[in-house]
């Protein structure tokens, strides 16, 4: 449908709308969130042709696909990618990788993102502790998930109880 309404001039306007990087990144999303992430490849062709250069939301997008996939080495393409862009990730990015490497059982390399995170001067959210809970929750760790929590209280975050469930239940 975008195009059709893209590359068609309208009969008000006689000139073609042009797509950004936000149209790109709504297309992105949507298709990530209905599953249908098989659309991305055509997607990002599309961004080419326009010349539309990928921003932080869409390498976020990206990594999410693979992350939430349980294809957390996958991420690492587009993370590598933007990095050798020159785009810092953001908060966002790294609560994305940490999560994708904690649900993979691999709460140790999310641990090395994580101190990664804060040497670039990243500020870590709730989110990000709560991965790092629910990893070293997942891998029997529960002396290092409490000290996270620790952490994460001394910095004045509270913990969701949806990750005091879940992590009651690795536990038992």
């Amino acid at each position: 449908m975008y195009h059709q309404i893209y590359t068609h001039p309208t009969p008000r306007i006689n000139c073609q709308l042009l797509p950004t990087v936000h149209t790109f990144n709504s297309l992105l999303l949507a298709f990530y969130r209905e599953g249908k992430c098989d659309e991305f490849k055509t997607v990002l062709q599309e961004m080419g042709k326009y010349s539309c250069k990928h921003n932080m939301c869409t390498y976020n997008i990206r990594m999410a696909r693979y992350c939430d996939g349980g294809e957390v080495e996958k991420a690492r393409g587009p993370w590598d990618e933007m990095v050798r862009e020159g785009i810092q990730p953001d908060v966002t990015a790294y609560n994305t990788i940490i999560g994708g490497y904690c649900r993979s059982r691999k709460v140790g390399v999310g641990e090395e993102m994580f101190k990664d995170m804060e040497m670039g001067g990243i500020h870590p959210s709730a989110t990000t502790f709560e991965w790092l809970v629910r990893g070293h929750c997942m891998a029997g760790e529960v002396d290092t998930a409490l000290l996270v929590c620790a952490d994460m209280r001394r910095r004045g975050f509270g913990m969701a109880a949806e990750v005091c469930r879940g992590g009651l239940e690795w536990i038992m």
